[in-house]
C-alpha cells in the first residue's frame, strides 16, 4: 500500500491531466512484483527495483507472505523476524525514491537526474 500512496502522489505532482486517472486504470495493482507496476515506479522515481539489492529479499517475502495468506502456511519467528526486516527495507526504499523523485519534480528535473 505504501508503494501505491507514493506513485498516486507522485502522478498528482507530475500534473499530468487526464493521464492521471488513465495510467491507475491501465494497471493491475501497485504492487512492485507486478512489471506494470514496475515500469511506473521507474517511470516516475527513475528507480528499478529489480535492480535493487533488496529485490531477491523483496520478492522472497512477497512470496511467504502469499503462502501464509492464501494457504495457511506456519512460518517461523526467524522467518517473522526476516520479513519484518525487509518490509522495513522496502518502506525506506519507497521513502527514499519518493522524496528524491518528488524534490526533482519541484525542481523541474526529470526522474533519474541528480
Amino acid at each position: 500500500m505504501y508503494a501505491e500512496v507514493a506513485m498516486r502522489d507522485l502522478l498528482k505532482a507530475r500534473e499530468l491531466g487526464e493521464f492521471e486517472a488513465v495510467i491507475p486504470e491501465l494497471l493491475t495493482g501497485y504492487s512492485l512484483m507486478d512489471r506494470r507496476g514496475q515500469r511506473v515506479f521507474h517511470a516516475l522515481t527513475g528507480e528499478s527495483i529489480q535492480r535493487s539489492e533488496l529485490w531477491a529479499s523483496y520478492k522472497a517475502h512477497v512470496e511467504l507472505r502469499n503462502l501464509i495468506v492464501h494457504r495457511g502456511k506456519q512460518v517461523t519467528a526467524d522467518q517473522a523476524g526476516n520479513s519484518i526486516s525487509v518490509a522495513e527495507a522496502f518502506h525506506e526504499y519507497i521513502a527514499d525514491a519518493w522524496e528524491a523523485s518528488a524534490s526533482r519534480i519541484h525542481a523541474g528535473k526529470r526522474p533519474g537526474t541528480p
